[in-house]
């Protein structure tokens, strides 16, 4: 299937997940991108406009230039939530997962066991929410 992504760029040029907690993912173009152990699935978006919709919502007065859109090519996931493991330890020493249901994420989101960045989609296109 096809979508969209929204990734950030960090200093060095990495394409990277939004989040930056346990569950962050290092992005390329043209390869396949998994979630990290104990964590997933990945999230995309059905449309350009879901994904300018998400990005308005968090940056409400322009683009970042750290942030960027992408075609993608995508497997869709049969689960109905995000997860990852949890940084803070529990009293018996084990760790506990956040979960977010699929219902409470953004309008138009996907979710995906893998997908793999297909090209940029040009600034220009992405200005209007």
């Amino acid at each position: 299937m096809n979508g969209i992504r929204v990734c950030r760029e960090d200093c060095l040029g990495n394409l990277l997940s939004l989040r930056n907690n346990q569950s962050m993912v290092h992005y390329k173009i043209g390869e396949i991108t998994v979630p990290r152990v104990h964590c997933g699935p990945l999230t995309v978006f059905d449309s350009i406009e879901h994904a300018k919709r998400f990005v308005h919502d968090l940056y409400p007065c322009h683009l970042p230039p750290f942030l960027h859109l992408f075609t993608v090519e995508f497997f869709p996931s049969q689960e109905r939530l995000i997860w990852s493991l949890d940084k803070y330890f529990c009293a018996d020493g084990s760790r506990s997962y956040i979960s977010v249901s699929l219902d409470l994420l953004p309008p138009g989101t996907i979710l995906a066991e893998w997908a793999r960045l297909v090209e940029r989609i040009d600034d220009e296109s992405t200005k209007d929410k």
